[in-house]
């Protein structure tokens, strides 16, 4: 009705039509009801194909299906790809009703993709803040880099090193009162603070030892009174106003505000969940040199997690005791971030029964220098290193290490 130009048969029928008041309006096939050839474009027959699923693609039976998915998913070939490339490779020669849904499901329920394929998700268990001390030196953390406060704490926070966690450490501050706050398995953040002060001492000392690193010891009283006049950003005041001027509300009531500010950045990038006592979970394997059927493999090739394990207990929010087999020789309460949920296939419980030999996991124990059989000069820009080839006592010789001696 637009075209500019027309030819004499356009004409005459634009004539003819000009006596009728119509409407040029679309009218979808459904609706069309005296459709015929003259209502439908030619040209669409030609762009149209049949085509049908031979009966060997069509998979009627619940093993059929199960054969065909473990066929696309575990064999070597494809190799655990995940769900939509799983499905991708499944749906080119075969079809089911519901298909895609069975891929999830069996991908999602597969144990050894559950042990083996780190977790990207954001880390499970919001953060779960100290006690705010009502008053100074009521709660302190420490680890073996610095001395003890003045006078007998209410509460000290380490982490569970073999010498806090010993019978006469336990024993000791057992009958002084003081209560012993352990952080979880494998979780430095629980006792955040005193790494933190222990990053800044480090950094302290790089500042002003001198190249020999000789006299980082003579520098210790001067980094503490350095510590101890600065101003915190958790309180607003130094270490001296709050021990001998300061009102010790005003600091509580920054350090809560601190705390608030540190909870909020922290809880970005994680996550809530929780778990119920008798639930299943997988547990992250936290170093996997503490299997003893580690040695001579590479560790980024093992498993990163086990399991299923069931839960005993809740233990506060974010952490949980766990039922470890008995020849684990490791903590069994974790922290929540250190766990996952464990999805179980309810209609085939024999698919996910362990083909592989069980981690034995125990406390990693610290390395005795048996020998040193070598050693060697390396330069660098600034300095040269020597190393020492140790042979560690129990070890085999593939276990030998070069390192530089901690002595000056």
């Amino acid at each position: 009705m637009t075209q500019p130009k027309l030819t004499s048969r356009q004409a005459r029928w634009q004539e003819l039509l000009s006596e009728f008041h119509f409407v040029l309006g679309y009218r979808a096939g459904s609706s069309n009801h005296v459709a015929d050839a003259l209502s439908r474009r030619t040209d669409l027959a030609s762009l149209v194909s049949v085509a049908a699923l031979s009966s060997s693609a069509v998979a009627t039976s619940i093993k059929d299906r199960a054969r065909v998915t473990t066929e696309g998913f575990r064999s070597a070939g494809p190799g655990h790809q995940g769900e939509e490339r799983t499905y991708a490779l499944v749906q080119r020669a075969y079809y089911w009703p519901q298909m895609r849904d069975d891929v999830e499901t069996y991908v999602r329920t597969c144990l050894i993709c559950q042990q083996d394929k780190a977790d990207h998700q954001k880390k499970d268990g919001l953060l779960q803040p100290l006690p705010i001390p009502t008053r100074p030196w009521e709660s302190v953390s420490m680890d073996y880099i610095s001395g003890l406060p003045k006078g007998l704490p209410k509460d000290i926070v380490s982490d569970r090193d073999s010498r806090f966690t010993g019978v006469f450490w336990t024993e000791l501050f057992k009958i002084l009162g003081s209560k012993l706050s352990m952080s979880s398995s494998y979780h430095p953040q629980s006792d955040g603070h005193t790494e933190r002060f222990n990053s800044m001492l480090e950094e302290y000392l790089r500042h002003f030892v001198r190249g020999t690193q000789k006299d980082w010891v003579k520098l210790l009283d001067v980094a503490q009174l350095c510590f101890n006049a600065q101003k915190s950003s958790s309180t607003n005041k130094s270490a001296f106003e709050i021990e001998w001027k300061q009102n010790v509300d005003i600091a509580r009531s920054c350090l809560e505000k601190a705390q608030k500010r540190m909870k909020k950045y922290a809880d970005q990038n994680r996550r809530f969940i929780e778990f119920s006592a008798g639930d299943l979970v997988m547990v992250k394997v936290p170093d996997p040199r503490l299997s003893k059927s580690s040695r001579g493999r590479d560790p980024r090739l093992m498993q990163k997690y086990v399991g299923p394990l069931p839960i005993t207990k809740c233990i506060g929010t974010v952490a949980y005791r766990i039922e470890l087999p008995s020849w684990w020789k490791i903590h069994n309460v974790f922290h929540v971030s250190q766990l996952k949920k464990y999805s179980a296939d309810k209609e085939d419980d024999t698919r996910n029964q362990p083909s592989r030999p069980q981690l034995e996991l125990t406390k990693m124990k610290e390395k005795v220098a048996e020998a040193i059989l070598n050693h060697r000069v390396t330069r660098t820009a600034k300095r040269e290193h020597t190393e020492y080839l140790v042979k560690w006592k129990g070890c085999s010789s593939e276990e030998n290490t070069w390192g530089e001696s901690d002595e000056p």
